[in-house]
């Protein structure tokens, strides 16, 4: 009997990991699908992460790291963010509640812009 029940809660013990693997570490594929946030803030500085390729974004009074996924390979939306230091931009970010999330300040940018102008946006319906 007890190795029955030492058996039934390996196997349950499994399941909650692939479940918890398996939802939790889920990559952002499509934002229109995502919960999203707006924030607007003044952009302090723009790096590239050479080994991800990622843009990095800093912003003021904030504690959240933005990134653009593989945005390096676009020099031209670099040179548009690095003109555009020291001003208030608007981010909109997934705001998804998963586990890389929880343990994380790094937050995916779907949309840069500054007034009325869209320097950057992975949404198929402004493209």
């Amino acid at each position: 009997m007890k190795k029955g029940l030492i058996s039934i809660s390996k196997s349950i013990l499994i399941l909650v990991i692939i479940m918890v693997f398996g939802f939790g570490f889920r990559p952002i594929t499509e934002v229109e699908n995502e919960p999203t946030k707006i924030f607007t803030c003044e952009l302090k500085s723009v790096n590239v992460d050479s080994t991800t390729n990622d843009i990095q974004l800093r912003l003021a009074n904030s504690n959240l790291e933005f990134y653009i996924n593989r945005g390096a390979h676009n020099q031209l939306l670099i040179d548009v963010l690095d003109a555009n230091l020291e001003r208030p931009i608007t981010i909109t970010y997934v705001n998804r509640e998963d586990l890389i999330s929880s343990f994380s300040n790094a937050r995916h940018v779907c949309k840069v812009q500054a007034d009325d102008s869209v320097f950057y946006s992975e949404f198929k319906t402004e493209n």
